[in-house]
């Protein structure tokens, strides 16, 4: 895979894993999975707004996938929570290989800490396959700016009684390094 210019801090692919059902295992690799496989379309759920990174992300690789497992690969944005919302959708559904979530670390680092309770046990509920991508946090202003790195603009910020920025989401990555 090709490296996406996005501001994420990590992707990773996650499956519903329940332990009764065998899905990660099929999924890594120890067990068989069915000839058939797949014999219906595959669900890809993203939980960020259409049309974010990780949305054009999802559907950049949906179609190469999809050839590739004779199958379509349907991308739904679940947007909402901070990934929880899609999360809750994906853990929800059967645990029959054919509902994927296309996600970011936040999903099961900085929920975990932000959140005093989840819906969804990411270490029970949540099985990793693969990371598709490393993705980088940019940190840009106008060209004009009075600053030329962020040591100067650290200098710069401390001079204003307030300073705006923005990022992809309450409680991602991106506002939680703005409001450090």
């Amino acid at each position: 895979m090709h490296r996406i210019f996005a501001l994420l801090a990590g992707i990773a692919v996650f499956c519903a894993a329940h332990a009764q059902s065998g899905t990660a295992q099929v999924l890594s690799g120890t067990a068989q999975a069915p000839s058939s496989y797949p014999n219906r379309p595959i669900r890809l759920i993203t939980p960020f707004s259409p049309g974010g990174a990780i949305d054009i992300y999802a559907r950049t690789i949906a179609e190469p996938l999809g050839k590739s497992l004779g199958q379509n690969v349907i991308v739904e944005a679940v947007p909402g929570a901070n990934t929880i919302s899609g999360t809750q959708q994906l853990v929800r559904a059967a645990p029959d290989g054919y509902t994927f979530m296309v996600t970011t670390m936040s999903t099961v680092v900085s929920n975990r800490i932000l959140f005093t309770k989840l819906p969804y046990d990411p270490d029970k509920d949540l099985a990793p396959i693969t990371q598709l991508s490393y993705g980088t946090v940019l940190f840009s202003g106008p060209g004009n700016a009075p600053y030329n790195g962020l040591k100067e603009f650290i200098a710069w910020a401390r001079t204003k009684d307030r300073v705006t920025y923005g990022s992809w989401g309450v409680a991602s990555w991106g506002h939680l390094a703005g409001r450090s």
